[in-house]
Formats: structure tokens, sequence, C-alpha cells
């Protein structure tokens, strides 16, 4: 494939899709193909992508800012706790 001068390749994203619990992601795409010149399909895999997971508790009858800073605690240990369920299930 042909690179730019700085290393990277122009790639147009059509779609992704994730295997093994995301440590692996395919990308599809286009890329220009000089060869044929003729934009060509193309598939990239990404192993070992870091992605942050932002959570926010369930909250139920009550605004968020009016919690207290005890409920905020609970809340946020069943958060914890819940995650901590689904990643021992899945990993």
């Amino acid at each position: 494939m042909p690179l730019n001068p700085d290393g990277s390749l122009n790639f147009f994203w059509i779609d992704a899709h994730e295997e093994q619990y995301g440590n692996e992601i395919y990308i599809f795409g286009k890329v220009w193909q000089p060869q044929v010149n003729a934009y060509v399909s193309c598939t990239l895999q990404v192993s070992g992508m870091e992605r942050n997971l932002f959570v926010l508790p369930k909250i139920v009858g009550k605004a968020r800012g009016t919690l207290t800073k005890a409920e905020e605690d609970v809340l946020m240990t069943n958060v914890f706790t819940e995650l901590e369920e689904i990643r021992k299930r899945k990993f």
C-alpha cells in the first residue's frame, strides 16, 4: 500500500467489527490504489487497542445533583460490583 510521506495511510472508514472480547478490531474501508487508478476495498486489523469505559450509576426517583455523599458512595459501590461480576464472567 502506498503510504504518505509521514508514514500514514489514507483510509476511508466504512465499518468496524470486534472479536475476542474487543482484543481485535477489524476496520473495513477503501484505500486509493494508483496501480489500478481506483479505490479498492481494504481491511485493517488492530490488536491490543486500549479503550476507556465511562459509566454512571443507575438513579431512580431522584435527580443526580440532589444525592448525598452516602447515597453516591452506595451507588458507586453498586456500579463497581456490577462491573466486577461482568468482568469475572467474560474474562
